[in-house]
């Protein structure tokens, strides 16, 4: 088969299908999630914007067919923890953190229980899970620490489970290249997860804060969603 013919079909079939996945999956929600009050941490501007409902840039379908591939492995390590006797309960159970007229919501993975079957704890676990690219994975396993990996998935499982009531924590990283997966058992830091709190509220009803990136060309910039309408804005 000619080579112009397979680049043709290749780019007819993934532009049909991407077109499709976005169409489906591609309305980006107004509000923040809880999942992502971290992002103030390296820029609150950028969390300012999504506090208050800026639109960033759409999902390209690509990315949106690797969202669902991550959803994929949370219901595949879900799946093996209760068949390995640990059951996981309340997946996608909402958790709200409201101050005056302000809200954050966000839904949880799960509650992981049984793990005192094999020594790790008594107690019941929020479960976190992600996936991983090979690189990334890499620099998890190289820093052997989810907290220091990200600070806007710190800020997520914190948060979490101190809004639940738990005090203990079970996060799950696959890796997407081979499968192999990292776990880590975390204790609750209440004082962290009140001072993030705290602050999400504080950025959400206060001014827009000032501009992080000294231009549009700046790494963080580039892989911004609200770049376009930041750099349009008076900084």
């Amino acid at each position: 088969m000619p080579k112009i013919q397979l680049n043709y079909v290749n780019d007819l079939l993934n532009e049909h299908i991407d077109a499709k996945v976005q169409e489906d999956r591609g309305e980006q929600r107004g509000y923040m999630g809880l999942s992502q009050v971290g992002t103030m941490y390296t820029c609150p501007r950028k969390a300012w914007y999504t506090m208050h409902g800026y639109n960033g840039k759409p999902f390209p379908g690509r990315i949106l067919r690797l969202f669902r591939t991550g959803e994929d492995i949370e219901f595949n390590v879900v799946t093996d923890l209760i068949n390995a006797g640990f059951p996981v309960t309340d997946a996608q159970k909402a958790v709200i953190a409201t101050q005056d007229e302000y809200s954050f919501t966000g839904h949880i993975d799960g509650i992981v229980h049984g793990l005192d079957q094999i020594d790790i704890g008594k107690k019941k676990c929020l479960f976190e899970c992600k996936s991983a690219n090979e690189k990334s994975f890499a620099k998890l396993q190289k820093l052997q620490s989810y907290e220091a990996w990200n600070e806007t998935y710190k800020a997520q499982v914190h948060v979490y489970a101190f809004l639940l009531g738990l005090d203990r924590i079970l996060v799950c990283v696959e890796n997407k290249n081979t499968s192999q997966r990292y776990w880590e058992r975390i204790h609750v830091d209440q004082e962290y997860a009140i001072k993030t709190l705290v602050l999400a509220f504080e950025i959400y009803r206060n001014p827009r804060p000032e501009r992080v990136c000294p231009n549009p060309a700046y790494y963080q910039a580039k892989f911004c969603d609200h770049c376009e309408q930041c750099f349009n804005d008076e900084a």
